[in-house]
This record gives C-alpha cells, sequence and structure tokens, in this order.
C-alpha cells in the first residue's frame, strides 16, 4: 500500500512576512466512486456488484439513521464514525448560550486499530510528478 504526499510549502500566520517552510502534504491522484468500491469488493467476496453496492448505500442510511439518534457508530476495527459540533462563539455563562452559535455540523471518522495499522505501515511515494502529468504541464 502507498501514500501519496507532495510537498507543500507554508506560511506561519502569525509571521506572514517571514517565509514559509516546506511539509509533506496528503495528495489525492483521483477519486474513487461507490460503484467502483462495490465492484472491488463483489470482487473480492464473490457477491455481485449489485448486491454490494445495495449494501453500501444501506450502510450510509443507517450510519446517518443512528447519528440522527445521537450515537456514534462503531465499525469494529474499522473505526468509528461521530458527530461533531463547532461553535462559531462562545458564552460567558450557560444561561446565555443559544443554538444559532453552533456554526456546523460536522462527521468526524476515528481510524480503527485495522485501518491504523495499514496506514502506518505504508509506503510514502512522491505524487508531485503525477500532478504535472495530469495536468499536462512539466
Amino acid at each position: 500500500m502507498s501514500i501519496y504526499y507532495r510537498i507543500v510549502q507554508r506560511i506561519d500566520p502569525r509571521e506572514p512576512e517571514v517565509a514559509g517552510k516546506f511539509y509533506a502534504s496528503g495528495a489525492s491522484i483521483g477519486r474513487m466512486g461507490l460503484n467502483e468500491l462495490a465492484s472491488r469488493v463483489a470482487t473480492r467476496s464473490g457477491h455481485s456488484q449489485g448486491t454490494v453496492a445495495g449494501i453500501l448505500y444501506d450502510l450510509c442510511e443507517a450510519i446517518v439513521y443512528f447519528i440522527g439518534q445521537g450515537r456514534n457508530v462503531d465499525l469494529g476495527n474499522f473505526g468509528i464514525i461521530q458527530l461533531r459540533l463547532r461553535n462559531a462563539s462562545g458564552s460567558e455563562n450557560k444561561e446565555d448560550f443559544r443554538i444559532s452559535q453552533v456554526g456546523e455540523k460536522k462527521l468526524y471518522f476515528v481510524p480503527g486499530i485495522t485501518l491504523t495499522g495499514r496506514i502506518n505501515a505504508a509506503e510514502l511515494v512522491n505524487a508531485d510528478g503525477m500532478y504535472s502529468d495530469m495536468s499536462g504541464k512539466d
């Protein structure tokens, strides 16, 4: 397994006049859709692509349902999906809090031991050359 990265320059916002430093940043070389995922699982499992796709759609529905019930969705060693709220502002005391202060609702995925182990063991591959190939420029 490989993890792709690019080298990017980041400027410290506290010191914008200072030249930025270079860091590795995760890179994507494309997007895989649900049908491609279903095809891959179907090939490995012996089930039809349609059956696997149906199960994946149903899994998504179940996740939404249980998150709506106020529960985290524990997928075992794969990880946990949970809802987090980001507040636009805080209140000095509990009585002054207003629900309008909640800025956004986000789902977070916390990887489990199986996924974490695979990611930690993965080889890092510089994707800078792939990006120039995809844009048609060198």
